[in-house]
């Protein structure tokens, strides 16, 4: 009777782990009931949205405690910046900015049979519009960007150069993924390897044009003096 007992303990405990394991569909963050507000955003930047705006998407907010506004992307709750927010109410002059990024791959790693077969994160196979969604809760969130200002600059100094990285997708044409038995009439239901939007680069095609922020000639032979000396080391 005690090694029975101890069984049914065990396969209950299992049935415990299994439903928990399995219980994450990703949609955790919407709570039932409450509204979302879905904003498109297909451009990275700085986004503004005002009174006007907001009363725009529903009367309903304009009653609302902007202490309580939350902005979502992905599932997961983004630093807003809420102007006006200190005394409990959403006026005329009042603002919500937010960071906004247009859509990428991220999401679609889980379309292909292995996440390695993804070639990249940085382009969408689908669109390039993100969806943000703003909603408020029963209490004030922590997700918050505060405002700083410091106009004192003496004794400093201003940098001559900054680091910037650029980053160039290639979306001219498009490969379905390694086929079966190398036959190209013949695609694998799921992704496969290296399936995505790329550009086919020949030997005679090995230039393209890379946008860079307000670069000098000057600086730009200064840096790479710098990369041929490191090189050199």
């Amino acid at each position: 009777m005690p090694k029975i007992t101890k069984y049914l303990i065990l396969i209950a405990g299992l049935v415990l782990v299994s439903h928990t394991s399995f219980s994450q569909t990703g949609d955790e963050w919407i709570v039932d009931g409450q509204e979302y507000y879905k904003i498109p955003v297909g451009k990275e930047g700085i986004y503004k949205i005002d009174y006007a705006n907001l009363t725009a998407l529903g009367p309903a907010l304009e009653n609302v405690d902007p202490r309580n506004f939350q902005l979502f992307r992905n599932g997961q709750e983004q630093y807003i910046y809420v102007q006006g927010e200190q005394d409990g109410s959403f006026d005329q002059g009042d603002l919500i900015e937010f960071y906004g990024q247009k859509n990428d791959g991220t999401l679609e790693t889980k379309l292909y049979k292995s996440p390695s077969d993804q070639p990249h994160q940085d382009y969408s196979i689908f669109t390039d519009t993100s969806s943000y969604y703003l909603t408020w809760s029963s209490s004030p969130s922590s997700k918050r960007y505060s405002a700083y200002y410091d106009n004192n600059y003496a004794g400093k100094t201003s940098n001559t150069d900054f680091m910037h990285s650029v980053i160039q997708v290639f979306t001219s044409r498009y490969f379905a993924g390694i086929p079966i038995n190398n036959d190209a009439a013949q695609l694998y239901s799921e992704y496969t390897g290296g399936e995505g939007f790329h550009k086919w680069v020949w030997s005679s095609q090995g230039q393209f044009n890379v946008a860079l922020p307000a670069i000098t000639i000057a600086r730009a032979l200064e840096a790479f003096e710098e990369i041929k000396a490191s090189i050199k080391d």
